[in-house]
């Protein structure tokens, strides 16, 4: 998170918001990384996924999916986690990344398992 300039803004099992800055994580040819869009959906899930767990156990990734659906060269993205399945051993949550204006710029889900 430190690396990419991430930023927790709201904490929920229900709905946890991460913000991270463009500047910093632009590829070759001056767009956002898709690399860098995998990691903020993959961060605010597991953020809220935490949130989730029961007091005794930790969420581990399993499974992440990520599609891009257009690009942005500045300013801020936004990634927003929702639970789609809240269960004993497992949560998946759906998350939707946009830019300044509100776009969306990418969607993803990541799996994770309580340990």
């Amino acid at each position: 998170m430190e690396t990419l300039g991430m930023e927790v803004v709201t904490r929920d099992a229900n709905r946890t918001e991460v913000r991270m800055p463009v500047d910093g994580a632009r590829q070759v040819i001056g767009i956002l990384h898709g690399g860098a869009t995998a990691a903020i959906i993959e961060t605010a899930a597991s953020v809220a996924a935490r949130a989730a767990a029961p007091d005794d156990a930790v969420p581990v990734g399993a499974e992440l999916t990520v599609s891009h659906l257009r690009s942005v060269s500045q300013g801020w993205v936004k990634a927003t986690a929702t639970p789609l399945h809240r269960g004993r051993r497992t949560v998946v949550y759906q998350v939707t990344v946009t830019d300044d204006d509100e776009r969306t710029i990418a969607v993803g889900t990541l799996r994770s398992l309580f340990t």
